[in-house]
C-alpha cells in the first residue's frame, strides 16, 4: 500500500517539476545576408552570363529580412561580384492559359504583379527591374543583359520560342537555377516545344491563337496573338503530382549527361545547370521517347529500346 502511495507522490512530483520547468528556448535567430551572399558566391556561375531562376522561399528555412534579404543577396553575389544578369518568372496566370486570355485581363507592365509570392514578386517590385510585355508568361530581369533579354517578347511571335527572353537564354551563355525547387516546374522545357518545328506533342489548344491586349512602359495599348497550353495535357506532365518519378529520372539523366549541379542556400537543395546543355539533352531526349509528357508505358518502351541499342553496340 505505502509503495503505491509513494509511487503516485513521486509521479505528482515530476509532474510539478515538469510544470516548472521552462521550455527550452529555441533558436530565433536566421539566416543572414552575408550568409546567404556567402552560398551564393559558391555556386560556379560564369562571370557575364545569365541566370534564370526557379525560387521555393519556404525552402530556405528562416531568413532575416525575409525575400527582400535573399533577393539583395542575389544581386550583391551574381550581379554586384560577377556582372551576371538576373531574371525570374513574372507570371499572371489566373487559372489556365487559356482562362487568362479568354478573360481578357489587361496585363499592364508596368503594375501588374505576378501571381508568385515572397521572392518573384519582392524582385519585380526591385528599382530598375526590366520586365517583358506579355499577358501570361512576363519574365523580370536585372544586370547588363536585362533589357536586350526582355525587350522583344511582344513581338517575337511566341511565348517560349525564338526572341523570347527563354529563348534568348540559347543566344548567351545563361544558366536555370532552382533555388529550393525540384526539377518539375522548370518553365524553360517549354522551349524546346517553340523551337523545334517536329516537336511530337500538341501541346497547345485546337482553337489558339487567342487576341490579347496589353500596356506597354508608355501607356500603349499592344495587340497580339498568343497560344495557350492546353490545360488537359499538364495531368501528365512531369509537374504533375505524381510525376515524381518521372522527375527523378530526369534528374539523374540531367546530373550525368548535361552537368546539372546540386548547391545548399542555406537549408535549401538548389541545382543549377547550363541552358544550353540542358536544352540539347532534353531534345535528345524527347526524340529518342522519353520527354516531360512520359508515361511509365513510354518510360518502359525507351528503357527497352535503350538496352537494345546497347547490347547492339557492345556485339558489334
Amino acid at each position: 500500500m505505502f509503495k503505491r502511495i509513494i509511487k503516485k507522490i513521486i509521479k505528482l512530483l515530476n509532474l510539478m517539476i515538469k510544470e516548472k520547468t521552462p521550455p527550452p528556448l529555441k533558436d530565433e535567430s536566421g539566416i543572414s545576408l552575408n550568409e546567404l551572399i556567402s552560398d551564393f558566391d559558391k555556386i560556379p556561375l560564369e562571370n557575364n552570363t545569365i541566370v534564370f531562376i526557379h525560387s521555393g522561399f519556404k525552402s530556405l528555412g528562416k531568413v532575416n529580412g525575409g525575400a527582400q534579404t535573399i533577393v539583395d543577396a542575389l544581386i550583391k553575389s551574381f550581379i554586384e561580384k560577377r556582372n551576371i544578369t538576373i531574371a525570374m518568372p513574372s507570371f499572371t496566370i489566373y487559372g489556365t492559359m487559356k482562362e487568362t486570355l479568354v478573360n481578357k485581363n489587361t496585363f499592364d507592365v508596368r503594375n501588374t504583379k505576378t501571381v508568385f509570392k515572397e521572392i518573384p514578386l519582392t524582385f519585380q517590385q526591385y528599382p530598375g527591374i526590366e520586365r517583358s510585355i506579355h499577358p501570361t508568361h512576363s519574365v523580370t530581369a536585372l544586370g547588363p543583359k536585362a533589357k536586350w533579354l526582355v525587350s522583344s517578347h511582344h513581338t517575337c511571335g511566341s511565348t517560349f520560342g525564338k526572341g523570347s527572353p527563354l529563348g534568348k537564354l540559347l543566344d548567351h551563355k545563361s544558366y536555370i537555377l532552382g533555388l529550393g525547387t525540384r526539377l518539375g516546374t522548370v518553365t524553360f522545357y517549354h522551349v524546346l516545344e517553340d523551337m523545334e518545328p517536329n516537336f511530337q506533342f500538341r501541346v497547345y489548344t485546337e482553337d489558339s491563337p487567342f487576341d490579347s491586349t496589353c500596356i506597354d512602359h508608355q501607356g500603349k495599348h499592344i495587340k497580339s496573338k498568343v497560344y495557350a497550353h492546353d490545360g488537359s495535357i499538364s495531368p501528365v506532365r512531369i509537374d504533375r503530382r505524381n510525376g515524381g518519378w518521372l522527375r527523378d529520372i530526369y534528374t539523374a539523366i540531367l546530373e550525368k549527361n548535361a552537368g546539372l549541379q546540386w548547391f545548399h542556400v542555406g537549408k535549401a537543395k538548389t541545382w543549377v545547370c547550363d541552358s544550353d546543355k540542358l536544352y540539347k539533352e532534353q531534345k535528345r531526349l524527347s526524340f529518342s521517347g522519353l520527354s516531360i509528357y512520359s508515361t511509365e508505358v513510354d518510360v518502359a518502351n525507351y528503357i527497352s529500346k535503350t538496352l537494345t541499342n546497347t547490347n547492339k553496340s557492345e556485339n558489334g
